[in-house]
């Protein structure tokens, strides 16, 4: 009777092994190792009890597992984000670091994981670093520093300030407001050269060299500093090509220096000798 007791003893944690065992690899948010390796503990389960607890502990495993597979789901939306793509690059590295290390756990990667809390804490690893890109933020400010810095270029115009502005804040990433702040830079350049090639003209236009010269060459050299005024004052289209502003310069000041009225009175004057 005692060995007839052990046998049907036996028989019975045999049977709840087996069933357990089916349940376990029921458990759809388990691993394939995690799987194997509560199978093997239930199989060394010395008591039917013992049994039910590992399978109590594998259903909340699969529960944690669930929640962190959960957790990572939208990491590509995460990652095409604004919140990501303009964070701080430390808080980019956290957010990385956190979903590897949950990526590693539901990958069974190196090792498998049966701590329910260490998953949990991965889980939490990630909400608090995705909770912590400051992206959003980030971009808002670099916008506001840049359209400061172009309201300060003195010598654009208020139009092409406005237009640069617009382009700043239409910006999807910093390193796209970097790139206007960058060009508004250079626009200020031109547009400096721009202005002093202008402003002498009174001066200019009062000298022998002008007076004296023949009227293609002036009107070359009016047309130019027509050109170039109109482009300081146009408010309403602003010109926003940096090739286009140099080339005015320039020709303003090739037309100035192809002003030689001086020496034509001169060889006027000996002429009449």
């Amino acid at each position: 009777n005692t060995t007839q007791t052990a046998l049907s003893g036996e028989n019975k944690l045999h049977t709840d092994q087996e069933s357990t065992n089916r349940q376990i690899e029921g458990l759809s948010s388990l691993n394939t190792a995690q799987i194997n390796a509560e199978k093997d503990l239930v199989n060394q389960a010395k008591t039917r009890t013992d049994v039910a607890q590992k399978l109590a502990a594998a259903k909340e495993i699969n529960s944690a597992m669930s929640n962190l597979r959960d957790g990572i789901q939208n990491k590509e939306d995460i990652k095409r984000s604004s919140a990501y793509i303009n964070a701080d690059p430390t808080k980019v590295t956290a957010y990385d670091q956190a979903l590897q290390n949950a990526e590693n756990i539901i990958n069974a990667t190196p090792n498998v994981e049966l701590n329910k809390a260490t998953i949990e804490q991965a889980l939490s690893r990630v909400q608090q670093a995705q909770q912590d890109l400051d992206g959003v933020q980030q971009l808002a400010n670099a916008k506001q520093q840049a359209t400061q810095t172009v309201n300060g270029l003195n010598s654009l115009n208020d139009g092409q300030k406005r237009e640069l502005n617009l382009l700043i804040n239409s910006a999807n990433t910093r390193t796209k407001v970097q790139e206007e702040l960058n060009k508004a830079t250079e626009l200020n350049h031109a547009m400096e050269a721009l202005r002093n090639s202008v402003q002498n003209v009174d001066q200019v236009k009062q000298s022998s060299n002008y007076v004296n010269e023949d009227q293609p060459e002036q009107h070359n050299y009016d047309n130019a500093v027509n050109e170039a005024q109109a482009t300081i004052n146009n408010n309403a289209q602003p010109v926003l090509d940096k090739l286009a502003i140099e080339r005015l310069t320039q020709t303003v000041n090739t037309t100035k220096d192809a002003l030689h009225g001086a020496q034509k009175l001169t060889q006027h004057q000996q002429a009449a000798e």
